[in-house]
């Protein structure tokens, strides 16, 4: 996985970065993991990134306690 992040953002059409300070590992409703955190380029728009099983481990050792 190479970092940054990035992750689809409807209101841009397009994949941005994700900003490392704002990542936050959730589980959603579904019991699926994903990354939340806001875009590089407008720090009010809200990403998601739906993460991998193979991913969880990287990500969780990236961002230590978040």
């Amino acid at each position: 996985m190479e970092w940054p992040l990035q992750a689809y953002s409807v209101k841009l059409k397009r994949k941005v970065d994700i900003a490392e300070d704002s990542m936050e590992l959730i589980t959603m409703k579904n019991g699926r993991h994903a990354i939340r955190g806001v875009a590089v380029e407008d720090q009010s728009i809200k990403v998601f990134r739906i993460l991998g099983n193979a991913e969880i481990d990287e990500v969780r050792a990236k961002l230590g306690n978040k």
